[in-house]
């Protein structure tokens, strides 16, 4: 179960960017109080495990010996042998210097270069419980998905709560899978103004 790590050190542009502050300057020395706070105490870090993909139904999929629901699960891994359940945290350091979304596309894409990298594929998509909208993968999800984590999710840092939110906030939990083609859930979410939205380029 390999943990990995990926220092915190954007540009202050790229952290006024992810906070939609590019066009406000008034508010940059501000910005530049909290960037520096997180620079100094965030610890992005995450841990992922390969597990072998059984399919059940339309509807249910066995990965790892555990079964999760969802459409979109059962239609983007059945059939691909092994897939790479992780969890994502930025350390306890996050709650204290308020956050951003940034530290979690920060982890993430260090996170997907190294499964790639660790597995030799091109690239990797990332279904996580509670994105897209409509159901995509039901949040709910989190409990069985924790359950295949096992104690990874604890030495990574991220506990859940009973109402299936992690702990500390901004933590990343999902399943990692090698694609062909670009994927993205936020096509399938129709929060347009979400400033954080990743879209498959053109």
């Amino acid at each position: 179960m390999p943990l990995i790590r990926a220092p915190f050190h954007p540009t202050f542009a790229e952290f006024c960017r992810a906070a939609g502050l590019l066009e406000a300057p008034h508010l940059h020395e501000e910005a530049r109080e909290l960037y520096e706070l997180g620079v100094r105490r965030l610890d992005p870090r995450a841990g992922y495990l390969r597990a072998a993909v059984n399919s059940i139904d339309e509807l249910h999929i066995e990965i790892g010996g555990v079964e999760l629901e969802g459409e979109c699960l059962v239609s983007n891994l059945s059939g691909r042998g092994a897939v790479y359940p992780y969890v994502a945290g930025c350390g306890r350091g996050l709650e204290e210097a308020g956050g951003d979304d940034l530290s979690r596309f920060w982890i993430d894409d260090s996170l997907k270069a190294e499964v790639c990298a660790e597995f030799a594929v091109d690239r990797c998509a990332s279904l996580n419980p509670g994105s897209g909208s409509g159901g995509l993968w039901s949040i709910e999800q989190q409990g069985p998905l924790f359950r295949l984590l096992g104690s990874l999710a604890e030495e990574v840092g991220v506990a859940l709560t009973e109402s299936v939110l992690m702990i500390p906030n901004k933590s990343l939990s999902g399943i990692l899978f090698p694609t062909s083609a670009d994927w993205t859930s936020c096509t399938h979410c129709d929060r347009a103004s979400c400033r954080m939205r990743r879209l498959i380029p053109n």
